[in-house]
């Protein structure tokens, strides 16, 4: 039976060669796994002289992930066997123990993970009390998450303990179905919607995502909602990180929009941010403090007609 030994170990070599992406359960949470498989007796364990049968094994898991990389665990199970001999009588193999957990290789699809504990072994003919016995429990496995809160579960577990004299090693091997209660599932880019969801899995943080998890630009201005400090900037202007629009000039008319672009400051200007001169005057509107100045005459810098001799009519149109 010793020869069995290295069967949690050649699990866990295996387990290394899985390469997993990037989203299982996460966060503190608790896993229930009902568990069934099949027991392999040591071949020197002896009832009555007589070695036990190998037998099919119920049990089952209840776990605490408390780290990324770390959880506790109690395990248990029985499995209902019998001497391996004529008209042989039955025997029930019952084991319990506490174990603590390690599972670094976690990913969507699942991982392997390790573990080791102490507990109690106990093996129990049909005609006399059972023995129990200290234990030492070790072994492997790996879960494959079928969505971020259901997974299966697959391991082989030695159970090593003293008896007669001689140390037994007993294995179980099997499966089940592993329930993560109070988990939820990873969000590597924290944008509200689970990597196994994600289709834009590298959101920038802060934004505001869709169902899928992709980012939108209401605004179309090139910064995404959720960090769009002005949201609803027109179609066309150009703007700044925070997606705020620019306005060189100053003509409350956007960058990107304005197709006069160094207007002079306080100029009326009209919905492409070009300057009016209502009056033709040379002196444009909302600088002009003068608005109705006679075509022809002449103004000065603040668009009002000059009348050097004084006579009422604007140097211009000033015949004499």
């Amino acid at each position: 039976m010793h020869a069995r030994a290295p069967l949690a170990l050649t699990i866990l070599a295996g387990a290394f060669l899985v390469q997993t992406a990037i989203a299982d359960p996460v966060g503190h949470h608790f896993e229930l796994t009902p568990f069934g498989g099949f027991t392999v007796f040591d071949g020197d364990q002896r009832v009555h002289g007589n070695p036990i049968t190998d037998d099919l094994y119920l049990g089952g898991r209840i776990g605490y992930q408390f780290h990324p990389w770390w959880a506790i665990e109690v395990a248990g199970g029985f499995t209902p066997s019998a001497e391996d001999a004529t008209n042989g009588l039955d025997v029930d193999f019952y084991h319990y123990s506490g174990n603590l957990m390690f599972t670094p290789w976690g990913g969507l699809y699942g991982g392997p993970y390790a573990f080791a504990g102490a507990g109690n072994a106990q093996i129990t003919p049909s005609d006399q009390s059972g023995e129990s016995h200290g234990d030492i429990e070790a072994g492997a496995g790996v879960r494959f998450w079928l969505s971020d809160r259901i997974g299966l579960r697959l391991e082989a577990r030695q159970v090593y303990y003293s008896a007669g004299g001689l140390r037994i090693n007993d294995v179980v091997a099997g499966g089940g179905l592993v329930f993560a209660l109070g988990a939820k599932g990873r969000d590597t880019d924290q944008d509200g919607v689970s990597d196994r969801k994600d289709t834009c899995p590298n959101t920038p943080k802060g934004a505001t995502v869709d169902a899928n998890g992709c980012p939108k630009d209401s605004d179309l201005d090139g910064v995404l909602d959720g960090l769009d400090k002005c949201p609803d900037t027109r179609k066309g202007c150009t703007v700044d990180k925070n997606g705020c629009p620019s306005d060189a000039d100053g003509d409350q008319v956007c960058d990107g929009i304005d197709q006069c672009a160094d207007t002079p400051k306080g100029a009326t200007v009209d919905e492409k941010g070009c300057p009016k001169d209502s009056d033709g005057d040379g002196v444009l509107d909302g600088i002009d403090q003068c608005p109705d100045t006679p075509k022809g005459a002449t103004v000065d810098e603040k668009g009002c007609p000059k009348d050097s001799d004084g006579d009422g009519v604007p140097d211009g149109l000033d015949k004499c």
